[in-house]
């Protein structure tokens, strides 16, 4: 490496710069709060008892299971909004945003419906074994269908966030994420007093709901070019359609199959494939028309060969 690469091996000081610094400071205070705001409810929850406990977390990590695709989705995206900032390219920054955010909405909503409908049964092919009863089985399958409303308002979450470690506003995270840490500690003491073991998912998504309206004044003054009304006006379009495919599958599972998993397969096929047709059909998210067309294309030239 040294001979052909012209490496250089010798070591230099660097001087961090008090910028730096700063933001370094204001990302591990928001890790300290983001701990102590995951420690505290299992102080509070240890007061149950152990399979109440494991209930609790097998139908947490059940829910969060499609989380892994916002993770990776924001990850490739952090990148970009990067470069877009460093550019000054607000109007293209606006763009990736909304369309980021439409997108992963479009496909969390579909896994939150169909958790809500198919929760006995999912949680009973995975775990209905050994120790863990049909008592068991109630509770993780009630804990799957309230964290899974979560995961469209945590894919909006995500996008959010990114946007600010873009821009490096992390004493604004930091503050937003202080306050909503309190706020999630409280409910959670009230939401367990009040509601029993549920109360802990239930707060969560109060908080969730209070950090996405929250947004709306962050982003217009810290980004006035950023249309974030758009979010919640496709929301809305996006929860009244899954709410009736949701509605259609519901009524028409009984007849699908007695076997629980070939039941949740057609039934998830046929919840997509309703969804896409009357998406495309209606254009409620032009990005997800536009691959449509692309696949459709694909298969009609496979044919033409064929």
């Amino acid at each position: 490496m040294k001979k052909k690469l012209q490496w250089d091996f010798s070591f230099s000081t660097y001087r961090i710069s008090k910028k730096n610094i700063y933001n370094m400071f204001f990302a591990q205070a928001g890790n300290f709060m983001l701990l102590m705001s995951g420690i505290i409810p299992i102080y509070v929850l240890s007061g149950y008892s152990a399979g109440v406990i494991a209930s609790l977390n097998f139908g947490q990590k059940t829910a969060e299971a499609p989380n892994q695709l916002t993770v990776q989705f924001s990850s490739v995206l952090g990148i970009k909004f990067n470069e877009l900032y460093a550019k000054r390219d607000f109007n293209s920054l606006n763009n990736i945003f909304l369309t980021s955010a439409k997108f992963l909405m479009f496909i969390c909503i579909p896994f939150s419906v169909l958790m809500f409908l198919y929760d006995i049964e999912i949680i009973s092919l995975l775990f209905h074994r050994g120790a863990f009863d049909v008592q068991s089985v109630n509770l993780s399958a009630s804990v799957l269908q309230v964290f899974g409303f979560m995961l469209p308002l945590y894919g909006i979450n995500t996008v959010v966030a990114r946007l600010f470690m873009a821009s490096q506003k992390m004493k604004v995270a930091f503050y937003n994420q202080l306050i909503l840490n309190i706020l999630t500690i409280a409910l959670i003491f009230f939401g367990i007093k009040y509601f029993g073991i549920i109360g802990y998912p239930l707060s969560l998504i109060s908080v969730f709901l209070i950090a996405i309206f929250s947004y709306y004044f962050w982003l217009r003054i810290l980004y006035p070019y950023i249309r974030y009304i758009e979010i919640f006006v496709s929301l809305i379009k996006l929860i009244l359609l899954n709410g009736c495919i949701g509605l259609f599958i519901y009524y028409v599972k009984p007849f699908l199959s007695e076997i629980s998993i070939l039941n949740i397969i057609t039934g998830t096929c046929i919840y997509f494939v309703v969804l896409i047709l009357i998406n495309y059909v209606f254009s409620i998210n032009d990005e997800v028309v536009k691959y449509t067309n692309i696949l459709l294309k694909k298969l009609l030239l496979r044919n033409n060969r064929g």
